[in-house]
C-alpha cells in the first residue's frame, strides 16, 4: 500500500516502513517485537525481509465507482480478428477490466502496452432494477457478462452490443459470487453457478431451443445445492482437468468444498436458449478462418467453402417475428457474421444495437488494388441485406428447414434464397477480391436482423450510427441489394421498383358490453355491422375510393383494344420494358403484371370479434386488419392522412353511437430505381456476360422498408440484383435456391464492385 492514503475508504495508519527508491518491487524492513517471556530473536529473525509492490499513483483511478468496489474480472483479447467486442475495443486494447460496485454500475476499462498500461474508461452498463452489484462472471467465448446483485437479481449483458439480454431473480437474497463452468467441447452442458445466503444454485445454460423459460420466482428449494449448513456461499471457482469440470466453493463456516459438476446434484434450473453460453463461432474446421488469419484467404475462399459456411448460417433459427423464442439465435448469428467479416479482412466490424430488436452487423472492405491512387476518387458501395427469416415447421417441409439439404442442383433450407444465400454470396465475392488485393472500391456491409418483422428499429439505429457506417461521414455512391427473384426460372432480371405498404387496424367498438342477439338484436347498433359498412366504402369495382387515388386511375385512357387497356398506366419509358418481358417470358399476362407492380391495392386480411365464439353474441368490438400497397409517386404520409380522414367522414355519415379508430401498425415507402443510370447499365452488362443473355427489367408488388430510407439518408441511388428463380418458394415451405444462381451471382457482384464508377453527383 502507498504510505500516503488520500482515499476516504482507507483510514488505517500506514505501516512503519522504510521504502527504497528502486522502481522494482520495493523492499522494506519491519520491526517485529518479541512476545512477552520469549527468547530474544536473532538478528536475522528480528529483521525480516518482505517484498511488496507499490502501485504508482498514475495507475490508480480514484472514485471509479460512486460506492464500494465489490467485483473485478478481466478479458484478455488474444486476437482482435476473432473478437466482436463493440465499438472496436478489440482493435485498440489488449485487455479489458470489468468492475462493479455499490452504485449498481458495470464499468469497462481498457489498457494495452501501446498506451503505457494506463486505464482508459470505455463504457458503463446499468439497469434501473439493479442496485448494488456484488459479483461478476465473464464468458470470454460469448462476450457475456453475468452480474449478481442485491435481492437475488442477476443481469446478463452482451458486450458485442452493450445490450441487456436478460434480468431475473434467483432468490430473495444477495448474490455474493458467480462463476461460469468451463467449456468441455460439448461433452457436458455449461453452468452458471450462483452463491447466495442459501448456498449454491446452478443453472444450465442450454443449447436447446425447445426448452421454455420458467418462472424464476416460482422455483422450489430443491434447485439449490447446499454447500454449508445454511451458511452463505461466499466464493466460487471453476476449472477443468482432462475435459472434466470442477467447482471449488467456500463459505463462512471456514470450509472449502470441491465438486464435480458432472456428478453434482442434477436438480437445477433449466432456462431457455436465451441464456446460452455456447457462442457459435466459425466451426468450419479451417484454422485460417477460426484463428482469424486471412493471409491465405485466396486459397480458402472456394465454392465448396462457401456452401459449407452457408450450411452453418442456415442452422441459426433467426426468426425475428418470434423474439421470445429465437432472440438468442439471432444474437449468435449476428456474432457469427461479424466474426466472418472480420476474419475475411473487413475493418471496423461491429454490431449496432437495436432496442428490443436484433443487432445490425456492419463491416467495411477497403479498396486495396494497385489501381487505387487517390482514396477520394474511390467508389464507395453499400450492400444491404438481412439475416433474419420467417418461421418454418418441420412438419410441413420435406427436409429439415434449418439444415441445408442439397438435391438435384438445388439447396433447400429456410433462408437459402431469402436472404442468407445472396448475403453470403456478396460477402464471399468481396472477400475474394480483397484477399487478392484486387478490390477497386470501398465496400460497406449493413446487415439487419429485423427485415421480416418490418425492419423494427433499423432506421433509428442507422441514424444514430451514421458516422461509423459511412466510415467517418464519407459519401456513398451506390446502394446494392439482392432480395428479389426472377420472373421465371430461366430469364435473368434486374429489379427497379417496389410498392410501398401501410398496415392498418380498423376498430369499431361500443360503450356497452357483449350482448345477446335474442335480447338486444335489432335494438342496438352493432359494431360489426358498422365495420362492414366502412369496409364496403373502401373499394368499388377494383378501384380504391380513398381521395387521391382517383388521379392514378384517370391515366387509363382505354384505347378500346381488348387486353391492352392497362398499358395506359405506364410511363413512355416503361412500355419497351414490358414489351420485352412479353417477348421473352412465355405465358406471362402483362396486364396482371401491371396490376401487381404499377397499381395500388387494398387487401382485407382478417376480421376479429370480441366475445365467445358462438352464433348468438353481438360483439362489443369488431376489428379488421388491412393493408394498402402504394406505388412510386404516392406520398406515404398523404395516403395515411387521406385514409384516416375518409374513414372518419364515412363513419360520421352512419350516425352511429359506436366509436371508430384507425391504427397505423407498420409502413414502408415505395421505391423506384433509375434503369438508365450508370449502376443499372453496369449491372446489365455484368449479367449479360455471366448468363449469356441481357437481363429483363422487372418490378415487384412487395415491399422492402429500408431501400428508400437508405437512399434518402446517403443521398444516392439503389440497384436491386435478384439472385433466385421464381420457383424458389421464398416465405413458403421447402424454400430453395439453385447453386448455379448463387455462384454466378458471386461473379456478377465481383465484376460490379470493380466496374461501378463514382456517382455523377458525388
Amino acid at each position: 500500500m502507498p504510505s500516503n492514503r488520500f482515499d476516504k475508504f482507507f483510514d488505517s495508519e500506514r505501516t512503519k516502513r522504510t521504502f527504497s527508491k528502486s522502481s522494482s518491487p520495493l523492499s522494506f524492513t519491519e520491526t517485529v517485537p518479541p512476545e512477552s517471556g520469549s527468547a530474544q530473536p536473532s538478528y536475522a529473525d528480528h529483521h525480516q525481509k518482505v517484498k511488496v509492490i507499490q502501485i504508482p499513483t498514475e495507475n490508480i483511478t480514484s472514485y471509479a465507482h460512486n460506492g464500494y468496489l465489490y467485483a473485478l474480472d478481466f478479458i484478455t483479447i488474444e486476437n482482435p480478428l476473432t473478437s466482436t467486442f463493440a465499438i472496436n475495443i478489440a482493435e485498440n486494447y489488449q485487455h479489458v477490466i470489468v468492475s462493479a460496485g455499490g452504485d449498481g454500475e458495470i464499468k469497462l476499462w481498457g489498457y494495452s502496452n501501446e498506451n503505457n498500461g494506463s486505464l482508459v474508461f470505455l463504457r458503463s452498463l446499468s439497469h434501473p432494477k439493479i442496485d448494488s452489484i456484488f459479483s461478476l462472471a465473464v464468458s470470454q467465448s460469448s462476450l457475456t457478462v453475468y452480474a449478481g446483485s442485491s435481492n437475488g437479481n442477476v443481469c446478463i449483458w452482451d458486450l458485442a452490443t452493450f445490450q441487456l439480454l436478460k434480468n431475473f431473480q434467483i432468490d430473495p437474497n444477495d448474490v455474493y459470487t458467480l462463476a461460469v463452468s468451463p467449456s468441455t467441447n460439448g461433452n457436458y452442458p455449461q453452468w452458471l453457478l450462483m452463491g447466495t445466503e442459501f448456498g449454491i444454485t446452478k443453472m444450465i445454460l442450454s443449447k436447446s431451443t425447445v426448452q421454455v423459460d420458467i418462472e424464476m420466482e416460482n422455483n422450489d428449494t430443491g434447485t439449490c445445492v447446499r454447500v454449508t449448513k445454511n451458511d452463505p456461499c461466499l466464493t466460487l471457482l471453476t476449472f477443468a482437468v482432462n475435459n472434466e469440470s470442477y467447482l471449488v466453493s467456500a463459505g463462512s463456516d471456514k470450509t472449502i468444498s470441491l465438486w464435480s459438476l458432472q456428478t453434482m446434484s442434477n436438480t437445477c434450473i433449466t432456462c431457455s436458449d436465451s441464456l446460452s453460453l455456447d457462442n457459435k463461432l466459425l466451426t468450419s474446421g479451417d484454422s485460417s478462418v477460426s484463428d482469424g488469419k486471412y493471409e491465405n484467404l485466396s486459397t480458402y475462399l472456394t465454392n465448396e467453402k462457401f456452401l459449407q459456411i452457408l450450411g452453418e448460417l442456415i442452422t441459426f433459427r433467426t426468426v425475428s417475428k418470434q423474439p421470445d423464442t429465437y432472440k438468442e439465435e439471432c444474437r449468435k448469428c449476428a456474432n457469427f457474421l461479424t466474426l466472418l467479416l472480420k476474419s475475411f479482412g473487413a475493418s471496423k466490424t461491429q454490431m449496432f444495437p437495436v432496442p428490443n430488436g436484433n443487432s445490425i452487423v456492419h463491416g467495411i472492405f477497403k479498396a486495396n488494388s494497385k489501381k487505387v491512387k487517390n482514396p477520394d476518387d474511390t467508389p464507395r458501395i453499400l450492400w444491404y441485406g438481412h439475416y433474419d427469416v420467417i418461421p418454418a415447421s418441420n412438419s410441413t417441409w420435406k427436409t429439415p428447414p434449418f439444415t441445408m439439404t442439397p438435391s438435384n442442383g438445388y439447396i433447400y433450407g429456410r433462408g437459402v434464397t431469402d436472404n442468407k444465400g445472396p448475403l453470403l454470396v456478396a460477402i464471399f465475392a468481396i472477400a475474394e477480391l480483397h484477399s487478392r488485393g484486387e478490390l477497386d472500391s470501398d465496400f460497406i456491409f449493413v446487415i439487419e436482423g429485423e427485415e421480416e418483422a418490418g425492419s423494427w428499429g433499423f432506421q433509428n439505429s442507422v441514424l444514430e450510427n451514421l458516422y461509423e457506417i459511412s466510415d467517418g461521414g464519407k459519401p456513398i455512391d451506390w446502394i446494392l441489394l439482392s432480395n428479389s427473384y426472377w420472373l421465371d426460372d430461366k430469364t435473368p432480371a434486374l429489379n427497379y421498383g417496389l410498392r410501398g405498404r401501410i398496415e392498418i387496424e380498423l376498430v369499431v367498438w361500443s360503450d356497452k358490453p357483449d350482448r345477446h342477439s335474442g335480447v338486444d338484436g335489432g335494438v342496438v347498433i352493432e359494431p360489426s355491422m358498422d365495420l362492414v359498412k366502412l369496409l364496403g366504402k373502401l373499394v368499388y369495382r377494383d378501384q380504391i375510393m380513398i381521395p387521391g387515388f382517383e388521379e392514378i386511375y384517370k391515366r387509363n385512357k382505354n384505347d378500346g383494344v381488348e387486353g391492352k387497356e392497362n398499358l395506359q398506366y405506364l410511363e413512355d419509358w416503361e412500355i419497351p420494358l414490358y414489351q420485352e418481358i412479353a417477348q421473352r417470358v412465355t405465358d406471362m399476362d402483362i396486364n396482371e403484371l401491371i396490376r401487381k407492380w404499377r397499381l395500388p391495392s387494398l387487401s382485407l386480411h382478417k376480421i376479429e370479434m370480441s366475445g365467445p365464439d358462438n352464433g348468438s353474441v353481438i360483439s362489443q368490438k369488431a376489428e379488421a386488419k388491412l393493408s394498402i400497397r402504394i406505388i412510386p409517386g404516392q406520398e406515404l404520409e398523404n395516403v395515411k392522412e387521406s385514409f384516416i380522414e375518409y374513414v372518419n367522414e364515412c363513419f360520421k355519415k352512419l350516425e352511429s353511437t359506436n366509436h371508430v379508430e384507425v391504427k397505423i401498425m407498420h409502413e414502408a415507402e415505395p421505391w423506384l430505381g433509375d434503369v438508365h443510370n450508370l449502376a443499372y447499365q453496369t449491372l446489365s452488362t455484368c449479367l449479360d456476360e455471366e448468363w449469356g443473355v441481357p437481363p429483363i427489367f422487372v418490378r415487384e408488388g412487395g415491399s422492402i422498408p429500408s431501400i428508400r430510407f437508405l437512399e434518402k439518408v446517403f443521398a444516392c441511388s439503389a440497384a436491386h440484383i435478384p439472385t433466385g428463380q421464381s420457383s424458389d418458394n421464398a416465405h413458403l415451405n421447402n424454400e430453395r435456391v439453385r447453386i448455379v444462381n448463387l455462384l454466378k451471382s458471386k461473379e456478377i457482384i465481383k465484376k460490379a464492385a470493380n466496374r461501378l464508377p463514382k456517382a455523377q453527383n458525388s
